[in-house]
């Protein structure tokens, strides 16, 4: 199993450059103080698009597994939901998160 999830060298890069992003590798100053939520931001954009690939490898590709996680509950602060839930959820809710950020209040 470590063989398998084990970060290859191109998986721990992108790992450095995201907490560089958030500017977990360095001391934030006045003049770079917004740049780790700018970031994030930008992260969001991505973000559903990423789980709407994933969604649509695991439907197609392991259609039985997703059925499989769509037919198991599990409790959470004591809803019922899916296993396949945080997948499901997540091809758009960062969508939402990121248009959420720029809405005029």
């Amino acid at each position: 199993m470590n063989e398998i999830v084990e970060p290859n060298a191109r998986t721990l890069i992108a790992i450095d450059q995201v907490r560089d992003g958030y500017a977990l590798t360095r001391r934030s100053t006045r003049k770079r103080f917004f740049e780790p939520s700018v970031f994030h931001m930008g992260s969001e954009v991505l973000a559903d698009e990423e789980f709407n690939i994933l969604d649509k490898f695991l439907r197609t590709q392991h259609a039985s597994l997703v059925d499989h996680l769509e037919k198991n509950k599990s409790n959470i602060n004591e809803v019922q939901v899916s296993a396949y839930h945080w997948i499901q959820i997540h091809t758009t809710v960062e969508a939402d998160h990121f248009d959420a950020a720029f809405a005029r209040r």
